[in-house]
């Protein structure tokens, strides 16, 4: 096998530390805890790529051979030459004989931190200094040039603009509650947002559906808040994006309701909308996993989510942004703003004029737009977007 693409650096797919005389693999994630190890610094990278028009994660079999492994349609799972070992199942894992189909990688890094007490949620690296972060909800800078200038709410409510050089991280907290694995996103307020495959009885009814890509490829997971003394922590552990900040599309418009920075949107106005009259605003739940209110929050698909406001926003503070790129040299507009944490690795865009026939990408993936009232939209990967830039045009 050739030498992987330079922009790949790490090919681990898991991690092994020794533990009473044996191996045990540590994952990092909800479905692989366990207790009483000495775990400080120990470090997994996680790298995703494009491979056949699929979404993949590298790793490597028990015969140290590079292998990447997803979900796909039964459709590319066909054109890309590759079968399930449950006909039940779209999950696959093949081996990967040609480096160079590999398009768009990214690398997440997890390194167990020493001790348990870390708080748990968004950060930004400057230097030396740490600055925490309410939540990973952008919005354009309100303090900086034009407003385009990606920003974020700290834990003070103060803003922290993107700069040159900052690194963003996310503390996560590994553990069980009541015998459940669960991971701890954030902490704010005397209260955990915790995560997990399953929730507790008394939690069930509160707890939201949600559909993360925080990893390689979309989970589904369930949320809700809880007390923090029902968590036995096991592990902290902080998360690192390769690039130094991981990117972040601005699109719609932002506004201050509820004391925050908000992505607002007009409800939609449809027989079966039950929503107050004197409340025209809502908050598409986009673009972070974990909650920006305090009120009662639902975050599950981009397609889908939308949280109704119990408050006007501040009409000055209202800005319209607009991001624009290139997609196979069409002119497009997003259509809703866009992150990799919780939007996977794809866009809807909006270009005017005739619907184009349909088209394949350079990563393999078929571009079929589809007509609508305002010209077309499409389903798109972000990596294809070229000459991309936002502006505040209101």
């Amino acid at each position: 096998m050739g030498d992987l693409p330079s922009g790949i650096r790490h090919v681990d797919g898991s991690t092994f530390v020794g533990w009473r005389g044996g191996l045990l693999e540590l994952a990092l994630d909800p479905e692989r805890i366990a207790s009483g190890l000495a775990l400080e610094g120990l470090r997994r990278d996680r790298t995703g790529a494009w491979w056949r028009g699929m979404e993949v994660e590298l790793g490597r079999d028990a015969a140290g051979t590079v292998v990447v492994s997803g979900y796909g349609s039964d459709a590319l799972r066909r054109r890309a030459g590759v079968v399930t070992q449950d006909e039940r199942s779209s999950w696959f894992v093949a081996p990967l004989d040609d480096p160079s189909e590999l398009v768009s990688s990214w690398t997440t890094t997890d390194t167990v931190l020493a001790g348990t007490a870390h708080v748990a949620g968004g950060i930004v690296h400057r230097g030396p200094e740490l600055r925490r972060l309410r939540s990973f909800e952008p919005h354009g800078s309100r303090t900086v040039g034009d407003g385009t200038s990606i920003a974020f709410e700290d834990d003070g409510g103060g803003e922290v603009v993107v700069e040159p050089g900052d690194r963003l991280g996310w503390i996560q907290k590994g553990g069980l509650l009541d015998g459940l694995p669960v991971t701890v996103w954030a902490e704010r307020d005397g209260r955990s947002w915790v995560v997990g495959n399953r929730a507790p009885r008394d939690a069930r009814r509160g707890a939201r559906p949600m559909e993360v890509s925080t990893d390689c490829w979309p989970r589904r997971l369930r949320g809700w808040w809880c007390d923090p003394a029902r968590v036995e922590v096991l592990f902290a552990s902080e998360r690192a994006w390769q690039d130094p900040v991981p990117p972040f599309l601005l699109q719609g418009r932002y506004g201050r309701a509820l004391g925050h920075e908000l992505h607002l949107t007009d409800l939609p106005q449809r027989p079966d909308t039950a929503s107050p009259v004197d409340a025209p605003w809502g908050l598409t739940d986009l673009t972070t996993p974990v909650p920006v209110l305090d009120e009662p929050y639902s975050f599950v698909t981009p397609s889908t989510g939308v949280t109704v406001l119990s408050a006007e926003p501040e009409t000055r503070s209202h800005r319209v942004l607009r991001t624009s790129g290139l997609v196979a040299g069409r002119p497009v507009v997003l259509d809703a703003p866009w992150a990799s944490m919780a939007s996977r690795r794809s866009t809807v865009v909006r270009g005017d004029g005739p619907v184009p026939e349909a088209w394949t990408t350079e990563t393999g993936r078929l571009i079929e737009p589809a007509a609508d009232e305002r010209g077309w939209t499409a389903q798109v990967l972000v990596d294809d977007l070229v000459d991309v830039r936002t502006e505040m045009i209101g």
